[in-house]
């Protein structure tokens, strides 16, 4: 009886063995594909001048598809200082772009109103975190000038 008990436990201990490296193997395939998957920023493109204050739609793709995580698009002068600034959170999935008013951050803030360099982030949350990014100048809106006549005579 012994023997046949020795055999039974030596069986499953194979076969939990096996089992494991079965799913081993295809947590690390899933991974791999998520990891390896197209990620790009397609708005703005570099050499893009977007104005303060303007609506301008940020668009990424994502190979991935739709699997029920969100993304968070951040922005940060270039080159970077660490002055990273959410422009938004939790878009779904599903989504692929957002109309973004140049200068408006998520928590009701903004930008300060000057030129320069900005780099833009979109950042998917789902088992690997992943990044795309582009650059883009952000430009003051034009001056308005106010003229006034006054003293016209018609002659």
């Amino acid at each position: 009886m012994e023997s046949k008990f020795r055999t039974v436990s030596f069986f499953t201990g194979i076969v939990r063995v096996f089992l494991f490296f079965i799913i081993l193997v295809f947590a690390t395939t899933a991974i791999a594909t998520s990891a390896s998957a197209s990620f790009t920023v397609t708005s703005p493109i570099p050499g893009n001048v977007w104005q303060y204050g303007t609506p301008q739609t940020i668009q990424w793709t994502d190979d991935l598809g739709s699997i029920g995580y969100v993304y968070t698009i951040f922005v940060e002068p270039a080159p970077a200082n660490g002055d990273v600034r959410i422009i938004t959170t939790d878009i779904d999935d599903n989504d692929r772009s957002f109309i973004w008013n140049v200068g408006a951050l998520w928590n009701g803030t903004s930008l300060p109103q000057t030129e320069g360099s900005y780099t833009i982030s979109v950042v998917h949350h789902g088992q690997v975190i992943r990044t795309a990014t582009a650059s883009l100048t952000i430009g003051t809106p034009p001056t308005v000038s106010t003229v006034s006549i006054s003293n016209i005579t018609q002659t």
